[in-house]
């Protein structure tokens, strides 16, 4: 049985540089704030492609041109009981922004390991399913 649109949440993973793009955000529960990959919900008439350029140019003012939708085995749960489902963004047009453009929270590059530090779990799930599909695909 599918789970309800609603609670489907794509994620966007860009990378420059060896560096993943990360949203530093403050979450009470985690006192403190901590690396999560941006990302945001899928509307109801939407499909999972649809809601990623939506979010990312809602987000980051950023056009996806090329992505792919990151293969995993299992869920990834999101801190909500969403479904993460995360996705590489390839090519893109436009400047990133300093700060998530709809929440103002900073943005920042880091090294892939760097961001595995965070106690988020989700966070480390869509980090790891990442950089075994870059060694899969040999893309660094």
């Amino acid at each position: 049985m599918k789970p309800p649109k609603k609670n489907l949440v794509v994620i966007f993973i860009f990378l420059k540089n060896n560096k993943i793009l990360i949203e530093k955000r403050l979450l009470k529960k985690y006192q403190g704030e901590h690396y999560l990959v941006p990302g945001g919900r899928v509307r109801e008439l939407e499909n999972l492609e649809q809601a990623l350029i939506r979010e990312v140019k809602e987000e980051l003012g950023i056009t996806p041109l090329e992505f792919v939708q990151l293969p995993s085995n299992k869920k990834i749960q999101g801190l909500e009981g969403h479904i993460l489902v995360p996705f590489l963004v390839k090519k893109w047009q436009g400047e990133f922004p300093e700060v998530i453009l709809d929440r103002g929270n900073s943005l920042i590059w880091l090294e892939l390991d760097e961001v595995l530090t965070t106690p988020i779990l989700p966070t480390k799930k869509i980090i790891e399913t990442l950089k075994k599909y870059l060694k899969e695909n040999d893309t660094n």
